[in-house]
């Protein structure tokens, strides 16, 4: 098994993230949506704002914990580099250690907690129209059986009207 290293993992392309329950890949995820947030990449032109990542699960149930695991990662974050101090934590002190500019980071934060409600509302939908109608189609095709959970990350054009026909055709526990 490979375990994946969220401050150096790509952030281009596309990406999904497959895993059994309880081997850390929510706290993972919420990570790179940071990374993706404050512009820690190369691959990245500029900070991502959050109608610009879209994280995709498969019900309505694991979104709205994602949501909250996402928004408190991204409080505790925001105060960590308000502060300047990342306690034990790794993965902030990394933040840290490599922003230019702790106090636009923790701007962009704040930013991405007001905005966060709006994309969840979004992804709540895309989810109820697409995701799940598509599984429940596959459950009673006797075809679907997810042996693990699987998220997926997808950055751009929040509008891209092509995001649910590609999710939904790509089915079998994989997005993207």
């Amino acid at each position: 098994m490979r375990t994946l290293d969220a401050t150096c993992f790509p952030l281009s392309g596309h990406r999904l993230i497959e895993a059994s329950a309880g081997t850390g890949k929510t706290y993972t995820i919420t990570n790179l949506y940071l990374r993706l947030l404050l512009g820690h990449s190369e691959a990245l032109a500029r900070p991502l704002a959050v109608n610009e990542i879209l994280v995709l699960t498969f019900t309505i149930a694991a979104t709205e914990e994602l949501r909250q695991r996402i928004r408190d990662r991204i409080f505790v974050a925001r105060q960590c580099l308000a502060a300047e101090e990342a306690g034990h934590d790794v993965f902030l002190q990394f933040l840290l250690d490599t922003s230019t500019d702790p106090a636009r980071d923790t701007r962009l934060l704040t930013a991405a907690l007001h905005l966060l409600d709006e994309a969840a509302y979004r992804l709540h939908l895309f989810v109820r129209i697409f995701v799940e109608p598509a599984v429940e189609r596959e459950r009673g095709r006797q075809t679907y059986r997810p042996h693990r959970d699987a998220t997926a990350i997808v950055t751009g054009d929040g509008g891209r009207p092509d995001w649910g026909r590609r999710a939904v055709n790509h089915g079998k526990g994989s997005a993207m």
